[in-house]
């Protein structure tokens, strides 16, 4: 019996060795079951995206079909409806690029300088709020498919810029002082999981000494940039265009 579970032990083993290695450029490098698993999770993801695009192509081809062809009555009716999809896509687009005020169900997060008393040794700026801090509490409500973002009711899309400004923060060319109110739509239940879990930001921050705190609402309110972003050297290629 105990030869059995021996020679079973072995093959268990020898199974997780295979597993576990891999061949790169001629070496055997060793792979962690967590690698492994967040492989699994980043094809999954892909396979998930691509699966999205299916569906918007599938759609965008029966829209294209529904627009061409027939009567003279049929293709006023197709006018019409090219008219209104146009419109929907055009306040979707809107949406997207921060130019349309939304509201939604969401977070809206309060962050600030900490009040307790430094330790012997302890740097002063680990009870302050900086740049970074904004950035990262925003790249965590990205992760969580956060549809739109604000800071102390900016705006904040792909292609704003935040920077400390000595004790105030610079978001698009625009100064705020704290507190620091960050609003985002999305779920709610994925925000707060993700900032207050054991190695989330928010909870970091915490056990620094900054002051922040959290709360969730049906109906978060996001007001659209200031100044609407504009494209100067940005031009649309043309499918089938010859590249210069």
């Amino acid at each position: 019996m105990k030869k059995i579970t021996f020679f079973v032990l072995c093959i268990f083993i020898g199974i997780t060795m295979v597993v576990a290695v891999r061949s790169v450029g001629g070496r055997m490098v060793y792979v962690s079951a967590k690698s492994l698993e967040d492989y699994r999770t980043q094809i999954k993801a892909e396979k998930i995206e691509v699966e999205k695009l299916k569906a918007v192509l599938k759609t965008t081809e029966g829209k294209l079909k529904s627009y061409t062809g027939g009567s003279a009555a049929e293709d006023e009716i197709n006018e019409k409806k090219l008219i209104e999809d146009l419109s929907k896509d055009l306040i979707f687009y809107k949406m997207a690029s921060g130019n349309q005020k939304v509201s939604g169900a969401g977070i809206s997060i309060k962050i600030d300088d900490g009040t307790k008393d430094i330790e012997k040794g302890e740097d002063v700026n680990n009870v302050l709020v900086h740049d970074e801090d904004i950035i990262e509490i925003i790249n965590s409500l990205n992760t969580c498919n956060a549809e739109a973002i604000s800071v102390n009711g900016q705006r904040v899309t792909a292609r704003s810029s935040i920077t400390c400004n000595g004790y105030t923060i610079k978001i698009n060319d625009r100064v705020y002082a704290r507190p620091f109110v960050i609003k985002a739509i999305g779920n709610p239940v994925s925000f707060t999981e993700n900032l207050l879990a054991p190695e989330g930001y928010g909870t970091k921050l915490r056990n620094y000494g900054v002051k922040f705190s959290m709360k969730t609402s049906d109906k978060i309110v996001i007001k659209p940039l200031a100044e609407p972003q504009t494209e100067i050297y940005m031009t649309v290629v043309k499918e089938g265009a010859k590249k210069k």
